[in-house]
């Protein structure tokens, strides 16, 4: 009999409760890796993505592994994010050195043209509204997302890509207000970009396709990656200090001041003429190139409301760019246009 009872016991099997895949955040601004994970609508074996990792449970899993500088959020562990940071950083000097000494100018406005190579063309006004559209498209149609007039997740989903809908929702979810600023950002500086290239520039010219293709690309590239660098860094603990709001007023000053000083160089020419003249009026008299210095300010004002390494590395390249295409254009006036102010600044009064 006690044989028998100790076989019954041996028999006995302790099953411990399954755990059913939960929200976990680790909201952990400090120098060490911070990690949540939230459930998929979807059972994905394979990668969702560079710094996504979705598990045969339907659990998805966001690190963030660098250290958080001081007033940025922490980073992803992307590496597409690292490379494109990298490049960046990296090639908007190398941009700037390269529209300031003219040794390779983009193909559109005064410079259509200037290398003397036989490229293929497209007027100006058309060029110039694709190098902005397909970017503005993107930021608008996750905007419509964020405030609920898109179901953009179900169309995902209905397309078969459930773990990017889940992502997105969850992200969303796990977000402040500051996914939504930086979506309404993106969406105001290119969509006003296309309104003005309609309604407001007074083109003459012609831009390359190459121009086009490569504007075009990046435009719609690193409005992309930053509305994904931001989603990957939903549900992180607040930054201090949190600049969003600075960033908002930074991002209105340059948006106005832009739109404004392209007003200002769409009414220059008189009668139809498409001849060129010393710009005039507005903070003309001070910089070469005021709705350059105003746009940098727009994406500063990005920047922080961002508060991503990326959001800043995009900053610095615009900057590097803008400051390289000023140079130029100063230099282009002071030898086509009599009359010209060589005093006036490219980026800062009095010093450069």
């Amino acid at each position: 009999m006690s044989q028998l009872l100790m076989s019954q016991q041996a028999l006995k099997l302790h099953v411990s409760p399954t755990l059913k895949p939960q929200l976990l955040p680790s909201l952990r601004s400090s120098f060490l890796s911070s990690t949540f994970t939230v459930p998929t609508l979807g059972v994905r074996t394979e990668p969702l993505g560079t710094g996504l990792k979705v598990g045969s449970g339907g659990v998805l899993r966001r690190k963030m592994t660098m250290a958080a500088l001081p007033g940025l959020m922490p980073h992803p562990d992307s590496t597409l994010l690292y490379v494109m940071e990298f490049f960046l950083a990296a090639s908007g000097p190398l941009q700037m050195h390269s529209e300031a000494t003219g040794k390779k100018n983009m193909n559109y406005s005064k410079f259509a043209g200037a290398d003397g190579s036989k490229q293929a063309m497209v007027p100006s006004r058309t060029g110039m509204f694709f190098c902005y559209f397909p970017a503005a498209v993107a930021a608008t149609v996750f905007l419509a997302y964020i405030v609920g007039l898109l179901p953009l997740a179900s169309i995902l989903e209905s397309v078969g890509a459930s773990g990017v809908a889940s992502f997105l929702q969850h992200a969303l979810t796990a977000s402040d207000d500051r996914l939504l600023l930086v979506a309404a950002a993106l969406s105001i500086h290119h969509v006003k970009r296309c309104l003005e290239v309609l309604f407001v520039h007074k083109p003459s010219g012609s831009t390359g396709i190459d121009a086009v293709t490569v504007i075009s690309s990046s435009y719609l590239s690193q409005t992309c990656l930053l509305l994904y660098s931001q989603l990957l860094s939903a549900g992180t603990e607040s930054q201090t200090p949190n600049l969003q709001y600075l960033g908002v007023a930074l991002f209105l000053t340059g948006i106005a001041g832009n739109a404004y000083h392209h007003w200002k160089l769409a009414h220059l020419r008189k009668d139809g003429s498409k001849s060129y003249v010393v710009p005039r009026g507005g903070l003309f008299e001070i910089f070469v190139c005021p709705h350059y210095v105003f746009e940098m300010v727009d994406y500063v004002g990005v920047a922080l409301i961002s508060q991503t390494l990326f959001g800043w590395c995009m900053a610095s390249f615009t900057i590097f760019y803008l400051t390289g295409r000023s140079i130029a254009t100063k230099d282009w006036y002071k030898k086509k246009v009599d009359g010209f102010p060589e005093d006036r600044s490219v980026v800062i009064p009095g010093i450069f």
